[in-house]
């Protein structure tokens, strides 16, 4: 495969679909925008650079900003909020629409709270109270939970009631507020509201933190661990600190101090520590009093809720090496790496002959020419699909075969990685046993439906064809019917939304195939084709959602 040909599609359509997942970030669109501007303006110039600048361009602007933020943003410690202080200086550079002022105020005042230089961070949040953006309110919950101020914290949530809902950090500030101040029903009644974002994957995280919340602040220490080891939502300090709250409301002060000490003398993590001193200078809680009967209620659908998700949970754990994916994964990877064995024979003997295990005679007699020319033919073009063999020689088995050929390193590693992703989510929906006969009878008949058009002359007769492409992408078409079915049930904005965001890939995929010569734009057609068949009828049979 020719790399410049490939990757300057490749990236076109890499940007194209950063622009539309993250239109709404004029960061992103700008970033985007930029890169598809270099790459168009560089193919003018010189179309055999095009596609590794685009490459340099979408990794500078795209790539490395994404990986700073993830690093900022999983920031823990005092040395680590003050890396992503320096951090921001460097996105800043790509990502020019950001309040940057404030969101490194953000991390300064971590920063000053982890290392107990409150009234430096005090004087930075007092800035930040009035504001109503995303980055002001966090930087002004974060003030309050360091003071540890709930009715100053409650009279400006008072004043920010109707972002509550919508924005995490305070929803969070509401939930601590009423947790510390013993207010247990309203806080259980505020996370049974939001209880159905645990079904939506965005919100997923957040909700589950406010779950945790409710464990806590009712005493169930037993249902707070069991949600916590099953489903691992938070930071270990995390796990640490809500099982505190929740032997306080238990009543089981004794516990809770002792955990507490050990994790106030933890130098290593600024945070827990500084949360440890502030739950220790709190007096003992008692044991609450009965919840009334919609609290109750109300926690009894919350763990319901739970157990449902540790099922999930569960399930997704039993599907996390499917066998028939990995299994072709092995398969496609062992025939490409043998047949290039013999080239790195004499590799071996001279590394042999260096370390005087085999005479230099006998390495330097050692003629590979034939043997790697006899290997690669049986490989390549016994393997390959040739519509003229498959026509006039009766070799049949080349529609099956050249499922499992590949014609390079950068084909084989595109493929494999589509074929983990797709693989793994049709194997875990219909099982191993249909994913793996569904995979091959569609490789197959692509085969079949590419001898066709062969014959009907429609495709070249004499050009081999090889790669695993026509049936992953008959599992992206599986996938897409499956989308389509459940869009047709209940007609939903999200079923909608999905549909659309998965019919975008599918046709930057034809648009990519369409641009580079290599590839066999006619398999891809006719494998997603006769995958969204298949997943229109599986989706019938199975009721798949």
């Amino acid at each position: 495969m020719n790399t410049d040909s490939f990757l300057f599609p490749l990236v076109l359509m890499l940007a194209g679909l950063t622009l539309y997942y993250r239109r709404s970030d004029k960061n992103w669109r700008f970033a985007s925008i930029a890169v598809l501007a270099i790459t168009l303006i560089c193919a003018i110039w010189s179309t055999q650079w095009a596609g590794v600048v685009g490459v340099l361009a979408y990794v500078l602007l795209i790539t490395l900003p994404g990986s700073l933020y993830t690093i900022m943003n999983r920031s823990e410690t005092p040395a680590q909020y003050k890396r992503a202080v320096h951090l921001s200086y460097i996105v800043q550079a790509t990502q020019p629409f950001h309040d940057w002022k404030a969101l490194r105020d953000q991390y300064r005042v971590l920063w000053l709270q982890s290392i107990g230089r409150t009234p430096e961070s005090d004087q930075i949040a007092s800035r930040y109270l009035s504001g109503q953006s995303n980055i002001h309110t966090s930087i002004a919950t974060a003030h309050f939970y360091a003071t540890g101020d709930w009715v100053s914290a409650q009279r400006w949530l008072d004043q920010h009631a109707a972002q509550i809902d919508i924005n995490p950090h305070l929803l969070w500030l509401q939930l601590r507020v009423w947790s510390d101040a013993g207010n247990v029903e309203a806080l259980v009644l505020k996370v049974q509201q939001i209880l159905p974002q645990l079904k939506l994957a965005r919100e997923k995280r957040n909700c589950l933190f406010c779950v945790a919340m409710a464990f806590a602040a009712t005493g169930q220490v037993g249902k707070l661990t069991r949600m916590i080891e099953m489903l691992r939502p938070f930071k270990p300090f995390q796990h640490m600190l809500f099982h505190v709250v929740a032997l306080r409301a238990a009543g089981l002060n004794a516990q809770a101090r002792h955990i507490l000490n050990a994790l106030a003398g933890d130098r290593a993590d600024g945070f827990t520590a500084w949360r440890a001193k502030q739950l220790l200078a709190m007096p003992d809680l008692q044991t609450h009093p009965p919840l009334s009967p919609e609290t109750q209620a109300a926690l009894a659908e919350i763990e319901l809720e739970i157990e449902q998700q540790i099922a999930l949970k569960q399930a997704e754990q039993r599907s996390a090496r499917p066998p028939a994916t990995t299994g072709l994964i092995i398969a496609n990877s062992t025939i490409y790496f043998l047949s290039w064995l013999p080239t790195f024979i004499p590799i071996i003997l001279s590394l042999l002959a260096s370390l005087d295990l085999i005479s230099y005679d006998s390495w330097m007699g050692y003629d590979d020419g034939d043997a790697v020319t006899s290997w690669l033919y049986l490989v390549y073009a016994q393997g390959s699909l040739i519509p003229a063999s498959v026509l006039y020689l009766g070799q049949w088995w080349r529609v099956f075969s050249m499922m499992f050929i590949h014609a390079g390193l950068l084909h084989l590693g595109f493929n494999m990685l589509a074929l983990r992703w797709l693989g793994k989510e049709v194997e875990r929906k219909i099982g191993s046993g249909s994913m793996l006969a569904i995979y091959l009878i569609i490789g197959t008949l692509t085969g079949v439906g590419l001898v066709l058009l062969a014959q009907l002359r429609i495709i070249p007769l004499d050009i081999p064809i090889v790669g695993a492409s026509g049936a992953i992408l008959g599992l992206l078409g599986i996938v897409l019917g499956w989308r389509v079915a459940a869009w047709q049930r209940d007609k939903s904005k999200r079923r909608l939304a999905n549909l659309r965001d998965f019919a975008i890939i599918l046709v930057a995929q034809f648009t990519l195939d369409w641009f580079v010569p290599q590839v066999s734009f006619a398999g891809h057609a006719l494998g997603a084709g006769i995958g969204f068949i298949a997943g229109l009828l599986t989706a019938r049979l199975k009721k798949i959602e």
